[in-house]
């Protein structure tokens, strides 16, 4: 598991407890820090219980750097992550990070200077999620890609600031580039749409390189104002 900052603007809209089922969202708890531990008021499906005591777990461990062990220990992992911050009412400080497993993605929100309500952890089923949020911005959830450089063959997902590589299949671009446009044409995922998931795995989701409106159709780089200024010739 990875205890990470979100990395769509996108994310900062799925800490809510009356979050959306219709882009998978499952349950929530709220909790505080008292003597005696955590104390929590849960409202999670039996579904996700067996995962969420793994996730508890490792909030709790030196991998997480122990954010959940305490108000000290939440504040020190908080400070200075400007880029973590959540929107909130009335301008109160809220950290919003993220844990992404195969199924599941959970969403983590630190209010250490509530007494009352210290972390939140959101749960939604992953790909209904980021297919959701894929779909807003045209984009497929997963395709394959190739590896800038090295030529390896990698899978993409929607969301995730790395990709998944697949050393055993060689370094072999062409054959990688092949296999790839296999199996995209089998997703009915479009070679602009490659282009935007590889350059934005690379570059982040929310830049120019991953709308896939600054594509041709040949999957080449081609930003809206120079499209634009074709049509005007």
């Amino acid at each position: 598991m990875k205890l990470e900052r979100t990395v769509l603007w996108a994310e900062k809209d799925l800490f809510l407890e009356d979050g959306d089922p219709a882009i998978g969202f499952l349950g929530f708890l709220r909790g505080c820090f008292c003597e005696s531990g955590l104390q929590t008021d849960e409202n999670l499906p039996e579904t996700v219980r067996a995962e969420y005591a793994e996730v508890l777990h490792f909030l709790c461990s030196p991998d997480a750097r122990r954010i959940l062990c305490g108000k000290v220990q939440m504040e020190g992992y908080c400070r200075n992550r400007r880029k973590s911050h959540v929107p909130m009412a009335f301008g109160r400080e809220c950290w919003g990070f993220r844990i992404l497993n195969e199924n599941l993605a959970w969403y983590l929100a630190c209010t250490p200077w509530n007494d009352r309500r210290q972390f939140s952890l959101f749960v939604y089923d992953r790909m209904t999620l980021m297919t959701a949020l894929a779909a807003r911005v045209g984009l497929p959830e997963r395709c394959y890609g190739v590896q800038p450089f090295m030529g390896e063959r990698i899978l993409i997902r929607y969301g995730e600031d790395s990709y998944e590589l697949f050393p055993q299949y060689g370094c072999n671009a062409t054959e990688n580039r092949k296999y790839a446009t296999e199996r995209n044409r089998e997703f009915c995922v479009t070679l602009a749409q490659v282009a935007a998931m590889e350059n934005g795995s690379v570059y982040g989701w929310d830049t120019p390189m991953a709308d896939v409106r600054n594509y041709d159709k040949d999957g080449h780089y081609f930003p809206m104002e120079e499209q634009k200024g074709e049509k005007k010739r």
